[in-house]
């Protein structure tokens, strides 16, 4: 296998002495999911007995897409078939000198929320490709199992992030520090394009010219701060705020929350704590689930962060939901000898929201949440896939979820009333 200048600057990072984290990526056809199976192939053969993941936030894509790749590289590197075998029931590839390939599914089930099955494992090393697509706390669970055989070896854990641009925490966690030097040692960022590779047919360039412009900026330019046009809450005009390092328990909290309605409206409910004009937004429920679901989770967390007041919009369903929690509450009391509801009856209120919602949402935006909000960086899959959402809206309305919005334009309207 020859490899593109960019893939050989990875490969020294993934077999430093220093180098714990390393994204590789950017356009598409930068040769990223080949450099991926040929570090994981490399280090099977030269470290016998060890153990790798290679992980896909769906197990049928990587099977469709990565394994093809890495059979690829199989053939490129002079790996025969009797040297290795491919058990397609349990998901892995067993070689001869005992190292093992595990292929994963690293999809975030909420049935499954502190993936057990990822967090019984020993792995030398892993990657994930198109990390992109998986949750923050699927990589942390995968990074925290990195540790078999390693000491024997001379190893320190090492994991492999290939993606295509996007917003979350590969944006958060490695573009952004990477473009103003603030990246830690021990992680690494290296953009990979299109041009960079050089065995791509010119046919695929072809292909990347013809996409809409949100698709080209991503795939063929590799732009991590392209915004698409007529964003609302742009990713890259959101204040940031690592949630570790800025102390909350002293500020007021407030939390608005948008009852799911019908069809595929969601419930949202966004936390803040307000210092002054500021307000941090600190965590999110974000689902889909019925009313019997949902309401313990939202008594848990005014519980866990002692919220001043909470404010459910009491239009179409609201009022009725509202009302739900406050019986939920009086339940709770009976079965457990407490005053919930007296406190929760005193903290909540039921609100009506009034005028036209997406005059609401803009309105707000403009004059308050990109000038005085600022959002964690870190929380929950709920916390990260309610900013993904708030993220996607259009001002011309072409974005039919409005949920995350519509409760955040709410919080800075309650915000506004009791700074």
């Amino acid at each position: 296998m020859i490899l593109t200048p960019k893939q050989t600057k990875a490969l020294d990072y993934l077999q430093d002495s220093e180098t714990k984290e390393l994204v590789f990526g950017g356009g598409a056809g930068g040769g990223k999911s080949a450099l991926g199976c040929y570090w994981i192939t490399k280090q099977c053969f030269k470290y016998p007995g060890t153990r790798w993941l290679i992980g896909r936030s769906v197990l049928k894509t990587l099977k469709q897409t990565t394994l093809q790749t890495l059979f690829e590289i199989f053939k490129m590197q002079g790996v025969k078939p009797h040297q290795y075998r491919y058990h397609q029931q349990s998901n892995e590839i067993h070689f001869y000198n005992k190292s093992t390939i595990l292929l994963k599914d690293l999809f975030y089930y909420p049935s499954d929320p502190n993936m057990d099955e990822l967090g019984s494992l020993e792995i030398t090393g892993a990657f994930i490709d198109e990390a992109i697509q998986v949750s923050e706390k699927v990589k942390n669970i995968v990074k925290s199992r990195i540790r078999y055989k390693l000491d024997e070896n001379n190893l320190i854990p090492k994991i492999l992030y290939t993606s295509n641009p996007g917003d979350g925490w590969l944006y958060d966690d490695f573009y952004s520090p990477s473009t103003n030097g603030n990246l830690p040692i021990e992680k690494k960022f290296i953009q990979s394009l299109l041009p960079d590779n050089p065995h791509v047919t010119t046919h695929y360039k072809d292909q990347l010219i013809e996409l809409d412009e949100e698709s080209k900026q991503r795939l063929l330019y590799g732009n991590w701060d392209y915004e698409a046009k007529g964003k609302v809450f742009p990713i890259t005009k959101l204040k940031r705020y690592d949630k570790y390092s800025v102390d909350i328990s002293t500020m007021q909290k407030v939390g608005w929350c948008d009852v799911a309605d019908q069809g595929d409206d969601y419930l949202c409910l966004v936390f803040g704590a307000m210092a002054k004009d500021i307000v941090y937004v600190f965590d999110a429920i974000y689902t889909s689930k019925d009313d019997e679901s949902a309401i313990p989770l939202i008594i848990e967390l005014l519980e866990k962060y002692n919220v001043n007041i909470a404010v459910f919009e009491s239009n179409g369903h609201g009022l009725a939901y509202y009302k739900g929690l406050l019986k939920t509450l009086k339940i709770l009391d009976l079965e457990n000898k407490t005053e919930l509801f007296k406190k929760w009856k005193s903290r909540t209120e039921a609100w009506p929201s009034r005028g036209n919602k997406h005059s609401r949402i803009t309105i707000q935006a403009e004059t308050n949440i990109l000038n005085n909000f600022i959002f964690a960086t870190n929380g929950s899959v709920m916390y990260q896939e309610y900013i993904k959402m708030l993220t996607k809206y259009k001002y011309d309305k072409s974005v039919k979820q409005d949920d995350a919005p519509d409760a955040t334009a709410g919080l800075s309207i309650l915000s506004q009333k009791y700074n």
